[in-house]
């Protein structure tokens, strides 16, 4: 699909903060997929999943709010809270006219998909890929990164000299030459380019880690596929497990092969079986 096919478009949310949207399809009776991305990411980074699913799908896709606009001021903390992720959500469906979706929430952006389903009423089906949904570590195994996130996220979001301390101590210690040969390195490297865009993926972090995913999970009615892997070293597999428990109507698959990024590889196994949950349009 050539990417003359996209419609890049900036919505205004309901409090007067701009989304970047990323559409295709939604002139056509094509089922409606929103994927709901990680933080502090752009739609490129989900570009060739999105790709794909667009040849039986309406498909939209946005930027998470503010977090890699470093230069736009940030006055307020509470513009990244989940309650206005969720309500970005809102406001997409609302502007685009959309009358009924399917999620598909990937890593971070699972979690946040949950909590968007759980308070909208036009969800259809939901797919949660990789979720990375940062539950206790009483309740499930945790990989290296999820502990990582659990002890500094909360120091990240306590302020912006807290922030940039952390930001310092990670340059110094080479998280950008340690990733330097990954193929997302672009994407992924864009939280630690700048101590502001890290102090607000803390703040995005650390609602996700105070929030009440289970809840969220139990009070989730639409039929829901969850997909994770084994090898996955990034979000461990038994935490999608515990989320697919709670989900009243859920089916799971958990791979004993693949890593965190085949989502957005779009690796055809994975992809297929979005396909196949979805109906293929």
């Amino acid at each position: 699909m050539s990417p003359e096919a996209w419609t890049d478009e900036r919505l205004e949310s309901f409090d007067g903060v701009a989304l970047r949207t990323r559409h295709h399809g939604l002139r056509t009776d094509k089922p409606v997929l929103v994927l709901v991305p990680p933080l502090a990411t752009t739609p490129a980074f989900l570009q060739r999943a999105a790709d794909h699913l667009a040849t039986h799908f309406a498909v939209v896709s946005w930027e998470p709010r503010l977090f890699l606009q470093s230069d736009e001021v940030l006055p307020d903390a509470s513009m990244l809270t989940l309650d206005a992720l969720v309500r970005d959500l809102e406001c997409v469906v609302d502007r685009l006219a959309l009358k009924r979706i399917n999620l598909v929430g990937y890593c971070s952006g699972a979690s946040a998909a949950l909590h968007m389903a759980a308070a909208s009423d036009r969800v259809d089906r939901i797919a949660l890929v990789n979720g990375a949904y940062f539950l206790s570590p009483a309740d499930c195994e945790l990989t290296a990164y999820e502990r990582d996130t659990y002890e500094l996220a909360p120091l990240i979001a306590s302020g912006r000299p807290q922030a940039t301390a952390i930001f310092d101590m990670l340059s110094r210690q080479g998280v950008r030459q340690q990733n330097r040969h990954h193929e997302f390195e672009a994407d992924i490297q864009q939280t630690y380019a700048h101590p502001e865009s890290l102090y607000r993926f803390g703040l995005g972090l650390n609602e996700l880690l105070c929030s009440d995913v289970k809840r969220a999970a139990t009070r989730t009615n639409a039929p829901t596929l969850v997909l994770s892997s084994e090898p996955d070293a990034i979000t461990h597999w038994s935490s999608s497990a515990l989320i697919a428990s709670l989900i009243p109507d859920s089916e799971t698959a958990i791979a004993p092969v693949g890593d965190h990024y085949e989502f957005c590889r779009a690796e055809p196994a994975l992809l297929g079986r979005l396909d196949t949950f979805f109906g293929r349009g």
